[in-house]
């Protein structure tokens, strides 16, 4: 799908860059952005040619601190965030330059250093994608669809996850209602809040099945420690060592597992949580732990 998406942006683009006055510099830089940005926001289609890395950064000064760019100065323009990109063999990080309108290639240049480069043609990366969807890469990959964290995907979660809690956070802070009186789904609204307010990246998983997640979750639950994620919420009174082990199996590609409850956990989970392949995987917050998160947010006079 995402191939099928590329090649069409590729023409629609193509078309406009046709039709547009390249001396007429307004258009000239929306028509440089626009192709940029949608490059920037689908990291993916990158990793089969050889990069394996991608890293987010906003404003000109994060720019040039860790990119020393000679050209980059008042007049120059860039898109709100910039992508960087790691080539798996050197270890060496990348700009994504220029995208390839008018039927060019990828320019990518390295950083520190803006006279050395790699050209990509665009119909080489076109048929390497291609062959990986007909033959897997024959090396490990762990990709979480890396659309969930740029920029955009990221202000449009925030976004989505505050309209939906609004009304619930209301009603819990004027004590119209408690956590036990919300139903399932405004509970998974209500726990992925709070988490986003502790500053950690989310989103909210709607493909069926989940395979024993309802958030994928990027941050810091180990001060320190950023790692993926991800969170398994039940809204019932009890949680029992089964259903952990079976979160734990259906999540075993992630590097940890949050299970949250609005209710408690059983004798057994605690047992399971002290395993030593458990400790730095399995993070356990229950009624009374989600209360005190609660609390810090603000949305609660009370646990």
């Amino acid at each position: 799908y995402m191939l099928e998406q590329d090649k069409k942006h590729r023409e629609i683009f193509n078309k406009r860059m046709s039709n547009g006055t390249l001396h007429d510099a307004q258009i000239h830089k929306s028509l440089y952005l626009w192709g940029i940005d949608y490059y920037h926001e689908n990291p993916h289609l990158f990793f089969p040619v050889g990069f394996d890395e991608v890293l987010y950064l906003s404003g000109k000064h994060n720019f040039s601190k860790f990119f020393k760019y000679p050209y980059l100065n008042d007049e120059f323009i860039l898109g709100n965030e910039y992508a960087f990109f790691k080539w798996e063999k050197s270890g060496a990080w990348y700009w994504l330059h220029e995208s390839p309108y008018m039927g060019g290639e990828f320019r990518f240049i390295r950083q520190n250093n803006a006279s050395e480069g790699l050209d990509i043609p665009f119909n080489y990366v076109i048929r390497t994608l291609e062959n990986t969807l007909k033959k897997p890469l024959n090396k490990f990959c762990s990709i979480v669809s890396p659309r969930l964290w740029t920029p955009e995907s990221q202000r449009t979660e925030k976004i989505l996850l505050k309209e939906a809690s609004q009304d619930i956070i209301k009603a819990l802070i004027e004590q119209k209602c408690t956590l036990s009186d919300l139903d399932w789904k405004q509970f998974e609204y209500i726990v992925a809040e709070i988490l986003q307010d502790q500053g950690i990246e989310i989103h909210k998983v709607v493909e069926r099945p989940q395979g024993g997640k309802d958030l994928i979750a990027r941050g810091e639950l180990i001060p320190g420690e950023p790692m993926y994620m991800a969170v398994e919420i039940k809204h019932s009174d009890k949680v029992g060592v089964g259903q952990v082990r079976s979160a734990l199996k259906a999540t075993e590609n992630y590097p940890a597992l949050l299970f949250v409850t609005s209710g408690r956990f059983t004798s057994g989970v605690i047992n399971e949580k002290r395993k030593h392949s458990n400790q730095l995987r399995l993070f356990l917050k229950d009624g009374v732990a989600l209360g005190n998160m609660i609390r810090q947010y603000g949305i609660l006079k009370d646990g």
